[in-house]
């Protein structure tokens, strides 16, 4: 899902060589092959530096118990080791957790959507994506009083990207107000044979718990303990039906739909099924809604011009190679925009 994002980065090297010099004959090409090995050794070198090891901590600790001596909710927020752009170590706000406590967070899901989630807003350009924020179909969507599925559907458009952007802006408000619930969904074809609808779910429970007392699931947990079996179907929907309760309004969000292979339908409505306050985001390269019977918002995503410029304009301007190489080029910039541009706009 990263198309557009990859497509950027990949006319960086023809919008350089081409603004450099239009002519490919001669000694003109000479200079073009010239600019172009340059080229490759600036980016070569800015990618080199951009894969150092970056470490992120932080979070908000769990509520507190609802009665005397009651256990507190699970801590918010995660640990992330990134080492060349690998994420090798994930904490999601387990630190000082007993050890069956951790267990028992394992158990409940075999998918961690959280790795996903930080690798593709690391990639993600500062400031992009607000315009999405800001759209009223979104706005109408967050602030409507009652149940409603808002699509976002478009071709290599960086609806992944997006997705990540929304998950944060959640994430924010929920360091306000605990009241609101978060789930997200990261589809991949890859990923097909683990992420059917049990798992999906699973890993949805998993992040409803997240500030929540975990005793509820340490009973689930404990009853399956003896015969070291999963929990089924059924008892993580009552889980989650029970827990939804809990919060007074929970956003769902759910990118690349149209790479999940089993049954969208079934999904999207055992996901609605969990309470009229629940709030749907699909993310989708499909125009075929037909498997949602629900009352949906559809809202197309097209290259937004700002974001590329944003995009473009800070691999530039950043302190690299590249920055040294295209710096006496007056015009260098407006032409690497407005190559890119039009490979955005399909050109």
């Amino acid at each position: 899902m990263y198309h557009l994002f990859h497509a950027l980065e990949s006319k960086f090297s023809d919008a350089v060589c081409d603004s450099l010099n239009g002519s490919r004959n001669g000694p003109a090409s000479r200079t073009a092959r010239a600019g172009h090995t340059l080229l490759d050794l600036a980016l070569d070198h800015d990618a080199r530096m951009a894969n150092q090891q970056i470490y992120m901590t932080g979070g908000t600790g769990g509520s507190g118990g609802s009665t005397p001596g009651a256990l507190g909710g699970i801590g918010y927020g995660p640990t992330v080791t990134l080492d060349n752009n690998q994420i090798s170590s994930l904490h999601i706000g387990l630190e000082g957790l007993d050890e069956e406590t951790r267990k028992i967070l394992k158990w409940l899901s075999p998918l961690n959507f959280f790795p996903k989630h930080y690798e593709t807003a690391r990639a993600r350009q500062e400031e992009t994506g607000e315009w999405f924020l800001q759209h009223q179909q979104f706005k109408s969507w967050v602030t409507s009083p009652k149940q409603m599925v808002l699509v976002g559907h478009g071709l290599r458009t960086g609806k992944t990207v997006l997705s990540s952007k929304v998950v944060d802006y959640f994430r924010q408000l929920q360091t306000r107000n605990h009241t609101i619930g978060l789930g997200f969904l990261y589809l991949s074809y890859k990923d097909q044979s683990a992420q059917d609808l049990h798992n999906l779910l699973a890993a949805l429970w998993m992040q409803l718990l997240l500030n929540r007392n975990i005793n509820p699931a340490r009973a689930v947990y404990n009853s399956h303990k003896q015969t070291e079996t999963s929990p089924s179907s059924k008892e993580i929907i009552s889980q989650i039906t029970a827990l939804s309760q809990q919060y007074a309004v929970i956003y769902v969000i759910i990118d690349a739909l149209d790479e999940y292979v089993g049954e969208k339908d079934s999904l999207i409505k055992t996901i609605l099924q969990f309470g009229l306050h629940v709030k749907l985001l699909v993310m989708t390269g499909s125009n075929d809604f037909k498997y949602l019977e629900t009352q949906i918002s559809k809202l197309e995503i097209t290259p937004d011009y700002q974001d590329i410029k944003k995009f473009v304009m800070a691999r530039v301007e950043s302190p690299s190679h590249l920055q040294i190489l295209v710096k006496n080029h007056s015009t260098l910039k407006e032409e690497i925009l407005d190559s890119i541009t039009k490979v955005a706009d399909g050109r």
